[in-house]
Order: structure tokens, then sequence, then C-alpha cells
């Protein structure tokens, strides 16, 4: 299920112990959101990384964000310390095609960013003609 950030979480009164799981895709576009939601999974809000507030993510109470490595404007690590500002301690997980050392992206984010539960998630390159 694919619902954006507008209407989000209309009339939602919490997360009760059976709730469809949320994630927030922060700037994922098209194309990598397409290689992501192949299978059924959680309720996936959109939102630009320029709409993301407090508010917003009262309404959605996400259980994990996502959001490319590098997005227009804003790197992992802004948006990492943006949900830190915003109270948000859950998953975050970036986008990235195949890094020569992922381990260093991961110690630098978790390492200004101690509250988040950060890591990649690496996609494989498109097949030739994707």
């Amino acid at each position: 299920m694919t619902i954006d950030s507008d209407s989000a979480a209309a009339g939602r009164s919490g997360h009760g112990a059976e709730h469809e799981p949320r994630c927030l895709a922060v700037e994922v576009g098209p194309a990598m959101l397409a290689r992501l939601t192949g299978q059924a999974g959680p309720a996936l809000v959109l939102t630009r990384y320029v709409t993301l507030d407090a508010s917003l993510l009262a309404r959605v109470m996400p259980d994990l964000v996502i959001a490319p490595l590098f997005g227009p404007g804003f790197d992992i690590l802004d948006l990492a310390q943006r949900l830190m500002v915003l109270g948000y301690r859950g998953p975050l997980r970036a986008l990235t095609r195949p890094l020569p050392d992922p381990g260093a992206v991961i110690a630098e984010v978790r390492g200004h960013c101690r509250g988040i539960d950060f890591d990649l998630i690496i996609l494989a390159p498109p097949a030739p003609g994707d």
C-alpha cells in the first residue's frame, strides 16, 4: 500500500498491538521505489525532505524511515540529524548502490546520531535496459 504524506495517518489514534507497519520514504524516486515494492510489505508513506517535520512524524508514526544516501539538497547524515532533533529513534535505512567502504558510511552516521538505528540497503545495479 502506498500513500502520500498529505493523506498519511488520517484519523489514526496511535500504535496498537496489531497495526500495519509503516515506512516513511523520504525523497525515494520512482525507479528506486519500484525496486523496493515488488512484494507485500508495510504501508509506504512518501514525503519530501523539506516537508519532514514533527507533525508529519506524529501522524505517520513510522516503524522505519528509508531515503537515498544522497537526496536533493541533503544527504543521509542531514536526515539522521533532523530525525534526531524531531525525536525519532527508530530504524533509518539509506538506499545506495554498492560502495567501496560501506562500513565507513555506517560508522560516520552512527557516530553522529547514536540514537538512530542506522544501516544501509545496498541495491544491485539495474540490469541492462532497466
